[in-house]
C-alpha cells in the first residue's frame, strides 16, 4: 500500500510540474530487439544476476490497473516513449518526457523533466547539445552530441562498448575529448565514422554472445552499436544511422 501511495504521489507531482493536460504511463518491455543483436556480449546480459525490487511486478500491475500503463513490444520502453513524444510534436503539441534516464537527453526538440534535479522543470533538448565531465560522475550530456558519445564509448549499464573488439584502450574520457569541442552535428558524426574506421580497418570475423560467427567490418559495427545507443523516433524507424548522415551531409565511404 505504501509503494502504491508513493507511485500515485509521484505521478501527481510530475503532472503538476509539467502542467500536463494529458498523461501516458509506460512500463515494461517485451522482446526488445536489442536482445537479438549479434553483439560480442549480450545486451544487458550482466543484469541477469542482479537483484530486482521485490515489489516490481506489483508496481507494474498497479500502474496498468490504475493508470492504463502500456507495454512496449519489440523495443525498450524508452523507444516507445520517444516515439510518442515525436508523434505529439508532429501534431503541434508540447510533449514532455518524464525521465532521469540518460538516453532520453538525446531527443532533440523534446522537453525532458528530470525529477532528480534540485529544481526539476521541463528542459528543451538542443539539437547539437553538450558534454560535461566529472571524475566522480563521469560524462553527462544532451542532444545528438551525447548520442555520438554513447555510440563511441558505449554504455556499461547496457553491456555494450564500441571498441570492444578493437583491443583499444578507449574510455569515457577518450570519447569525451574527441567530441566535446565539436561545433556541429556533422563534425560529431565525422568523428564517429573516423574512429570506427581506425578501430576496424580490415574485415574480420568474431563470435557473438550466442556463439554465432559474424563477418564484420567498420561499417557493420558502426551500425550495430548505433542500434544500441539510439532511441527510435517513429514506429517504422529501423534504427539505422542513414537519416543522420543524409541530414547532415556526411559521406560514408
Amino acid at each position: 500500500a505504501f509503494c502504491f501511495k508513493v507511485i500515485r504521489q509521484k505521478i501527481e507531482k510530475l503532472k503538476k510540474i509539467a502542467q500536463a493536460d494529458e498523461v501516458e504511463v509506460w512500463c515494461e518491455d517485451v522482446d526488445n530487439f536489442r536482445l537479438h543483436l549479434p553483439l560480442p556480449s549480450l545486451y544487458k546480459g550482466q543484469r541477469a544476476s542482479m537483484l530486482r525490487p521485490l515489489l516490481l511486478k506489483d508496481a507494474k500491475d498497479y500502474l496498468r490497473r490504475t493508470h492504463n500503463a502500456q507495454r512496449s513490444y519489440g523495443m525498450e520502453t524508452d523507444d516507445s516513449v520517444n516515439i510518442r513524444a515525436y508523434e505529439e510534436l508532429e501534431k503541434g503539441n508540447i510533449p514532455i518526457i518524464s525521465s532521469f534516464d540518460k538516453d532520453s537527453t538525446q531527443a532533440d526538440g523534446i522537453y525532458i523533466l528530470n525529477e532528480n534535479k534540485k529544481d526539476p522543470k521541463p528542459e528543451l533538448m538542443p539539437e547539437l547539445g553538450e558534454l560535461t565531465f566529472e571524475k566522480t560522475k563521469g560524462v553527462k550530456g544532451t542532444g545528438l552530441k551525447f548520442l555520438c558519445f554513447q555510440w563511441l564509448w558505449g554504455d556499461p549499464s547496457d553491456n555494450y562498448k564500441g571498441s570492444e573488439l578493437a583491443n583499444a584502450g578507449f574510455g569515457n574520457k577518450s570519447a569525451y575529448d574527441l567530441l566535446v569541442d565539436c561545433k556541429s552535428v556533422k563534425e560529431c558524426l565525422e568523428v564517429v565514422v573516423s574512429k570506427y574506421k581506425e578501430w576496424y580497418p580490415e574485415p574480420f570475423e568474431y563470435k557473438a554472445w550466442n556463439a554465432e560467427l559474424v563477418k564484420a567490418d567498420w561499417k557493420f559495427l558502426m551500425r550495430l552499436y548505433f542500434k544500441c545507443a539510439y532511441m527510435k523516433r517513429s514506429r517504422d524507424d529501423n534504427s539505422e544511422p542513414d537519416w543522420l548522415f543524409k541530414k547532415y551531409s556526411v559521406v560514408i565511404e
